[in-house]
């Protein structure tokens, strides 16, 4: 993975351990697009087009996802995917972000969707995770 570390994402985890333990935070939503920004897929080719200096690529983006996926399900607010970030849909700010669900398996992204579910199973008892932010 270009320019990603894995040890920073552990040191995100192991960091948001040390926020304030607090029930309410998990009524807040953890969202890394929506309907007003412009999809996460991207604002990740877009970014690392600058870095890189030239068009960035699709799939180089779906790779820089995963870690952030998983810092989205192990932070203490709740996670909110946007409709069709799991299926790789991409589109820029405002109106582009509102494109029609992709519902026909060739116009999805099946490694995307694969690693996504992958992921989420993982993180589905959310109890092991919640138990690290709640206090005894």
């Amino acid at each position: 993975m270009t320019g990603f570390k894995y040890r920073n994402l552990f040191y995100l985890t192991e960091s948001g351990k040390q926020l304030p333990k607090c029930e309410s935070n998990f009524g807040l939503l953890n969202l890394l697009d929506s309907h007003d920004t412009a999809r996460i897929i991207t604002t990740f080719q877009d970014e690392l087009a600058k870095r890189n200096g030239d068009n960035s690529n699709y799939h180089e983006a779906i790779v820089h996802l995963r870690p952030v996926l998983i810092l989205q399900l192990t932070y203490q607010e709740t996670p909110l995917i946007y409709y069709g970030d799991e299926v790789g849909l991409t589109g820029g700010p405002d109106p582009d972000c509102r494109k029609t669900m992709p519902w026909e398996p060739e116009a999805c992204n099946q490694t995307l969707i694969c690693q996504s579910r992958t992921i989420m199973e993982q993180f589905d008892t959310r109890n092991n995770i919640i138990n690290l932010y709640i206090p005894d």
